[in-house]
């Protein structure tokens, strides 16, 4: 998913989790985020219940609904996130 940038100069960008899957986004260095990570009823477990940034040095509990991240990625490059055990992975790519 690529992120867009709004009138108020601020990129936003959706993913969705599913039960066994992260969607990977792909964003700008510099510009202020708004990254909305859908999660829809059942689809939210034990396992993939906490996204991991180790690069960033993230831990972002999830819930059902809407989890709204904000931050400004200041690196170009390509991160991994994963589940709080590793075993489901995905990008965020920062050109």
């Amino acid at each position: 998913n690529v992120a867009s940038i709004d009138a108020d100069g601020i990129q936003r960008v959706t993913s969705n989790i599913t039960s066994n899957s992260y969607e990977s986004i792909s964003i700008q260095a510099g510009v202020k985020t708004q990254w909305t990570i859908h999660v829809d009823q059942g689809d939210l477990s034990g396992c993939n219940n906490r996204i991991l940034i180790r690069s960033f040095g993230a831990e972002i509990p999830l819930q059902v609904g809407d989890n709204i991240i904000e931050f400004t990625p200041t690196e170009k490059g390509t991160f991994t996130f994963t589940c709080w055990m590793g075993m489901i992975r995905s990008r965020i790519i920062i050109t």
